[in-house]
């Protein structure tokens, strides 16, 4: 699956680059993580101005138990679609 190939070689790249460090302080968690990506790609943007990132929304679900909604807004379509 290219999705799956793909994850690979981001993950390697990501450490293989030095970034890992970066991308840990982003959040201890998934949804600080997530809610972090676009500070990320907005300074990402900076050096590769032809890049076309995608943005993501997070809302609280009610209750305790952590869950929230995530929204996924892209100019390329919807790259995500079979992951999410």
């Amino acid at each position: 699956d290219v999705l799956c190939l793909f994850g690979e070689f981001f993950a390697e790249s990501v450490h293989k680059g030095g970034y890992l460090r970066m991308l840990q302080s982003m959040g201890d968690n998934l949804k600080e993580f997530v809610r972090n990506l676009n500070n990320m790609h907005h300074q990402l943007e900076r050096s590769l101005r032809t890049a076309a990132f995608p943005s993501f929304k997070v809302s609280d679900a009610d209750g305790p138990d952590g869950h929230f909604k995530l929204s996924y807004y892209s100019l390329r379509g919807a790259l995500l679609t079979p992951v999410v």
